[in-house]
């Protein structure tokens, strides 16, 4: 019998364990394995939280990309520290990522960007992120004009206010399901160029 548990090797890094992790859940599942909830800090304290979609895991950072001027965006520019949360139903695993965000590189926002579906770069372009609009359907004609605009051209250009940030964990846990409860917690933290491990109770 499959136990998601067994693909777990705590005396490897936590990047390594999380990327066999999401790669058996994607074999497994229909469900996307990158769907993640990341939390924020508003500027009064609050925690906010949203669903979005990790994009690549590159040099042990957990990169995403959004609207700079949204809600997110705005916070994380305030309080540059975030938490990421992965839940894998069918392998009942969940795994928590806790660090400092920083932006992309310019050149990755716009590669990135030239990657993906032309109706989503347009979006990119038309939509200010988080802020009140008169109505769907004057965001609709606003796409339309956007649309025209760009008629003919192979590319869009990458919005100034639109890129990638990067999550540099600092701590990691890996929670595994049991029945009864009694849940299998595996935290590693960091210190300098190292990890450090331990388990926690449920």
């Amino acid at each position: 019998m499959f136990q998601s548990r067994d693909l777990f090797d705590f005396n490897k890094g936590p990047i390594e364990n999380f990327l066999r992790l999401f790669d058996e859940h994607k074999k497994r599942s229909s469900i996307d394995p990158s769907v993640m909830t990341l939390s924020t800090v508003s500027k009064m304290g609050h925690p906010n939280a949203r669903i979005v979609l990790l994009k690549h895991v590159e040099q042990d950072k957990f990169i995403f990309f959004t609207n700079y001027e949204s809600t997110k965006g705005k916070e994380l520019s305030l309080n540059p520290f975030a938490h990421l949360v992965f839940y894998w139903h069918e392998m009942y695993v969940q795994v928590r990522v806790e660090g400092e965000v920083t932006k992309t590189s310019r050149a990755n926002s716009e590669a990135y960007f030239r990657t993906r579906p032309r109706l989503s770069q347009l979006g990119a372009v038309v939509s200010q992120q988080s802020e009140i609009i008169e109505s769907y359907e004057s965001l609709q004609k606003k796409l339309e004009i956007v649309a025209e605009k760009y008629h003919g051209q192979e590319s869009i250009p990458c919005p100034e206010y639109w890129g990638g940030y990067q999550l540099f964990p600092q701590n990691i846990e890996f929670w595994f399901g049991v029945e009864g409860r009694l849940h299998q917690r595996y935290i590693y933290g960091r210190s300098g160029q190292k990890w450090l491990k331990m388990m926690k109770s449920p």
